[in-house]
């Protein structure tokens, strides 16, 4: 019987500028001088990378409580943790972004190090870098252009109940004009199958006045997870 890739818990797991363009199928150029949230944010460099370029980005995330050594700590640890269960599932992956698991081991370092250094630089003032948590964001309505949530809402599927997920999905929905969300299978979903209870989600936010999309994403390491849904509203 094939092992399947289980999390127990939810972890600091972050990604960069270069993987959220791929996920999230971005052309940054368009987001120039744009404000975009990104929850929840862990510890990527995608918020740092993006400012660089001239995007208004804020990320949010309940570890932002933390300070920077903790954070070095808990991401470090989690880095360790991830690759130990994808090293035990690695057949269900594609190794064409990540050669193997000494690259992605290196690149999730490079990215924690980066992020610790620019949250190191803002996280008292709290101007990029928010303590808050889903499906609660303290933002007034249409505060962002754009909101990215990876790798949470439907990767962890075990470990939240469906309202949840359309609580969240709605709260993104409120304070984003767009909201983008990737991928569309949990984390230990045999890729056979679709998302359990997708459809009523999308049922949801449709009776919400949202409009809901679904797009191949240009990212695939878990296999079959390669899809990114894009919400507005109608």
């Amino acid at each position: 019987m094939t092992q399947s890739f289980n999390l127990e818990r939810v972890t600091f797991y972050g990604r960069s500028l270069s993987e959220y363009k791929q996920m999230f199928l971005l052309d940054f150029s368009d987001w120039v001088g744009k404000s975009i949230l990104d929850c929840p944010g862990g510890p990527a460099s995608f918020s740092r990378e993006a400012r660089q370029m001239g995007i208004e980005v804020c990320a949010v995330d309940p570890q932002y409580v933390n300070n920077p050594d903790k954070l070095l700590e808990i991401g470090s640890q989690d880095i360790g943790y991830v690759i130990s269960k994808i090293a035990q599932t690695s057949e269900q992956r594609k190794w064409d972004y990540y050669q193997n698991l000494e690259h992605l081991k290196n690149r999730q370092l490079e990215i924690l190090h980066s992020f610790i250094e620019d949250y190191r630089n803002h996280w008292q003032s709290q101007s990029y870098y928010i303590a808050a948590s889903l499906p609660y964001l303290p933002f007034e309505d249409n505060t962002f252009e754009l909101a990215t949530s990876g790798h949470l809402l439907f990767s962890f599927q075990a470990h939240f109940p469906k309202t949840f997920t359309i609580d969240s999905l709605l709260e993104l929905a409120r304070v984003a004009r767009e909201v983008r969300v990737f991928p569309l299978r949990a984390n230990e979903q045999d890729r056979s199958k679709p998302f359990a209870y997708f459809e009523e989600i999308r049922a949801s936010l449709h009776q919400q006045g949202l409009t809901v999309e679904v797009k191949p994403s240009a990212f695939e390491f878990q296999v079959g997870a390669n899809e990114v849904m894009i919400v507005k509203r109608i």
